[in-house]
């Protein structure tokens, strides 16, 4: 109990001090994460009504009014209004989503807004979709745009299964005031499962499509740069502008820590001609990494830079690998990476003999200048994995003794000759990029599923007789399967240390989502490596801390003033006491 209540103080601490940034947000949600079950927790039933009945959004005011001089404003405060207080009437309907099953432990969906006032249709607002559920107390810009002349935008988001509401926030003015403002709300992207009863029990939840209607009154969008709220004039306000003063650089998209675990047995072979492959043991430890990566958006939407942080944790084969990122662009981009030993210092020559010589590039370990078409075959992030794990295993068999070694950190940052769309081309599943693992011992290279299919339609990256996938990304950091623990467990005897694996990929991911969450025994625990133990979250290693530097000064003064109100209720209770 005491722990919970801990948790729960932090919670709300971060929620205090994190809020300073983002106005006009409703923050109760955020003690409502569920208890310790894998499921997700559905959307609150208040947001699911609210949403359908119009009470679901509100209007915050924005500190600076336009200047009374501004050409923007359809009157100044004193013009005569009768009735200048903005309205807002909203309407949203969804679309259950029937084959969205990804194997990364995500959730994708579309989200269309549309935004009118008593005059019709409003081109031009800045729609902005985010999210707190994460990381509480962070939001995190989920996808942001412009609505057209028909005053309709589609955004689609990609987020982890604990988030099943998203906040959706939009900028404008009140023409009969002059003031700026913002309106905001919640909406679920997952609700109850309607053949459960209602409740969510015994049939989880679903992926909804949200279709959103703005009906406003005395709102509209600003017409011109408007330098009090958005100081480079690039149509995102300053507020929600990760670089207010750059007008090519809009916001940060951040991965969150996560984990990539690979299975390295494939054989094409197999898979074509959906026979077994005795030497497919399903552990996903061969090639373990904890990640994270961060994609820099022009105001437009198109992405200028993307960094990586790949931290090699785990190893539990005989064959050595190579990681690579491949990317479907029309450019050619500038590569910087640099690699940091497990002792915290930057190796200046990487030994970077590769697992398999094939796919040599001559950027590999240096960087500099690449091709669109280096790009596509693949960029390489780690080299051979003996030398990036120091020739050790991190995967013993059951009972066996765990010599935990960190393996070696790879930063690098890839800058685009011009800004990409992503959304085109085999880079994204599961909101993830299209990285691939070289296996030595196979010349083999591995694919997660979502990016290639064979002919006859079946994904070429999962296994046809078990359903089994060679690569998954994990949210956070995974505590993997020991060697030769089959996650899926076919023996159905609890011989894995994640029984709710195979209720979630045998419900196509209603059942379960947070799996990798199970609270385990002491019984079940035999059959996993921990890693969260073991590993050490040093600066070198795989974390990106721009969100929390972000905060630091909010949640610095969040701590202090909790502090203060902490002591000054002890000291009240104490003289209560005397």
């Amino acid at each position: 109990m005491l722990k919970q209540t801990i948790s729960l103080i932090i919670v709300l601490l971060l929620t205090v001090g994190c809020s300073s940034k983002k106005r006009g947000l409703p923050l109760w949600f955020l003690i409502l994460g569920g208890g310790g079950t894998t499921d997700s927790v559905p959307a609150s039933g208040t947001t699911i009504d609210n949403a359908n009945n119009g009470g679901s959004f509100v209007v915050a005011p924005i500190d600076q009014n336009i200047p009374d001089n501004s050409s923007n404003t359809g009157g100044g405060p004193n013009s005569g209004s009768q009735d200048p207080i903005t309205t807002i009437i909203s309407n949203i309907t969804y679309q259950i989503l029937n084959d969205v099953f990804l194997w990364d432990n995500t959730i994708t969906t579309n989200i269309t807004i549309r935004v009118s006032n008593e005059d019709g249709p409003l081109a031009g607002i800045t729609v902005k979709v985010s999210e707190d559920q994460s990381n509480p107390g962070i939001t995190q810009t989920l996808n942001q745009g412009l609505t057209g002349s028909n005053g309709v935008i589609n955004l689609q988001i990609t987020v982890n299964p604990s988030v099943n509401e998203i906040i959706l926030t939009i900028v404008g003015i009140n023409p009969k005031t002059g003031q700026l403002q913002e309106i905001s709300g919640r909406i679920p992207i997952q609700i109850p499962n309607p053949n459960s009863g209602g409740n969510g029990s015994g049939g989880g939840t679903v992926v909804i499509a949200p279709d959103v209607d703005l009906d406003t009154g005395n709102f509209d969008s600003p017409n011109g740069c408007l330098t009090n709220i958005d100081t480079d004039c690039d149509g995102i306000a300053d507020a929600d502008d990760d670089f207010p003063n750059d007008p090519t650089l809009g916001w940060t998209l951040n991965s969150g820590r996560a984990t990539l675990a690979w299975e390295d047995y494939y054989q094409s072979s197999h898979i074509v001609n959906g026979t077994v492959n005795p030497n497919n043991d399903m552990d996903l430890n061969d090639h373990v990494t904890v990640f994270q990566t961060a994609q820099n958006f022009t105001p437009q939407g198109k992405i200028a830079t993307i960094s990586g942080v790949f931290t090699h944790v785990g190893k539990g084969a005989g064959f050595n690998h190579d990681l690579r990122l491949s990317l479907d662009v029309p450019v050619g981009a500038q590569l910087e990476i640099t690699y940091t030993g497990n002792n915290g210092q930057v190796i200046p020559t990487m030994n970077c003999g590769l697992a398999v010589s094939a796919f040599a590039k001559p950027s590999d370990c240096v960087g500099g200048a690449v091709t669109k078409e280096d790009l596509k075959a693949g960029i390489l992030i780690l080299p051979n994995s003996s030398h990036t794990l120091y020739g050790a295993k991190n995967a013993p068999n059951v009972g066996g003794t765990l010599n935990y070694v960190l393996g070696m950190t790879a930063s690098f940052t890839i800058r685009f000759d011009e800004p990409v769309d992503l959304s085109l081309g085999k880079n994204l599943s599961g909101g993830h990029l299209n990285y691939y693992l070289a296996v030595s011992g196979t010349g083999e290279k591995i694919f997660r599923p979502g990016f290639y299919q064979l002919s006859n339609g079946e994904d070429r990256y999962i296994d046809r007789v078990s359903g089994f996938p060679f690569g998954v990304i994990v949210p956070g950091v995974f505590n993997f399967p020991r060697e030769r623990v089959n996650i899926l467990d076919p023996s159905n005897q609890g011989k894995t240390g994640y029984p709710a694996f195979k209720e979630w990929a045998s419900s196509r991911g209603t059942l379960s989502r947070q799996w990798y969450e199970q609270v385990m025994d002491a019984n079940l625990k035999q059959y996993v490596v921990d890693l969260k133990a073991n590993y050490q979250s040093h600066p070198f290693t795989a974390y990106i801390l721009g969100a929390v530097h972000n905060y630091l000064w909010s949640i610095s003064m969040g701590l202090i003033a909790f502090g203060s109100l902490l002591g000054l209720g002890i000291r009240a209770w104490f003289q209560s006491k005397k």
